[in-house]
């Protein structure tokens, strides 16, 4: 599911860019979608390690 919302956010960025809606392009962006990543399979390991409790 996470995947799933990366991937709209990502077109959206890429649909705001090409509509001429933003200033700024994903060249800007990708650091963020990194630490996006990052926090996502972060995050599942967490809720992973409480679920096993």
């Amino acid at each position: 599911m996470a995947f799933g919302v990366l991937l709209v956010i990502v077109g959206g960025i890429f649909l705001a860019e090409s509509l001429g809606l933003t200033e700024f392009g994903i060249r800007e962006l990708w650091p963020l979608l990194l630490i996006g990543g990052g926090c996502v399979i972060l995050y599942e390991r967490v809720r992973r390690a409480y679920r096993r409790r």
